[in-house]
């Protein structure tokens, strides 16, 4: 059973504010939570932007994680007190904002930045709180939100050590499948070294990191309507449709046509 211990502010809105091209269904300000993982097998049919502070109390603190329509969930902590802040989204506009300026693995780095981005967060409060809120003005904070959360991401300052770094690539390439041993011996580390370096930089291990980013890539992949989803299961380097389609529903409770069709796209 999950308790909460305090929160700033906590809103939920199922028809949601703003328009048909972007749309905030819920907002969380320092959440905070005694115990318990948040677990959601199917996701949400919206977008779910969380930020864990690098101040919090939480193993993932100073990360964050991005999760696509119908991915899906799982986060905080099973023992312990744990902090987070939230916003879901939804309409094209959103999607679009995410597919520029979100990397597609929907993990951020590490990042130290928490003022500015607990700023960006009362914002869009504030403006949500309005009788009248501005659909406009609400896009453009949620635009300036995901700089702000990205741009660490980017910069040689990250805090991820750099033998961690060294094996990334070989993580986010689908062309074969990469033993631990060999992630290992590119990093320098012992096996078991490595996976509880890893977890502790990641809040997961080597092979979670690798099936999440496996996970955001479908998709992503599966909302392109120019793919059918034999081209994408051949981009991810399944063998065959049957397989990819096995796995995809295994992961998120959904068939690719179905995943599709929760998203607005044709089945090809």
């Amino acid at each position: 059973m999950k308790l909460f211990a305090r929160w700033e502010y906590r809103r939920l809105i199922p028809e949601g504010i703003g328009n048909a091209k972007f749309r905030i269904t819920g907002i969380g300000i320092g959440e905070c939570y005694r115990r318990g993982l948040v677990r959601r097998p199917g996701g949400t049919s919206d977008c779910l932007l969380i930020f864990f502070p690098p101040s919090g109390h939480s193993g993932e603190r100073g990360k964050g994680i991005l999760y696509l329509p119908g991915m899906p969930q799982m986060y905080g902590e099973a023992e312990g007190v744990w902090e987070h802040n939230w916003l879901m989204c939804g309409g094209p506009a959103a999607g679009a904002l995410l597919q520029r300026y979100a990397s597609r693995s929907g993990i951020f780095h590490p990042f130290s930045r928490e003022e500015q981005v607990l700023s960006l967060f009362r914002m869009i409060r504030a403006e949500m709180e309005l009788p009248s809120p501005d659909s406009d003005i609400l896009q453009n904070f949620f635009e300036i939100l995901l700089l702000e959360l990205f741009r660490e991401g980017k910069t040689p300052a990250s805090s991820i050590p750099e033998r961690l770094q060294r094996v990334l690539p070989l993580l986010e390439s689908f062309e074969q499948e990469i033993a631990l041993e060999h992630l290992a011996r590119k990093a320098g580390l012992s096996v078991s070294r490595f996976c509880e370096d890893f977890k502790q930089n990641f809040a997961c291990s080597p092979i979670q990191y690798r099936q999440r980013l496996l996970l955001n890539e479908a998709c992503y992949l599966l909302r392109n309507d120019s793919l059918n989803i034999a081209e994408i299961a051949g981009q991810l380097k399944f063998s065959n449709q049957f397989y990819f389609s096995n796995w995809f529903r295994r992961k998120t409770g959904h068939s690719p046509t179905d995943y599709r069709k929760m998203t607005g796209i044709p089945s090809n």
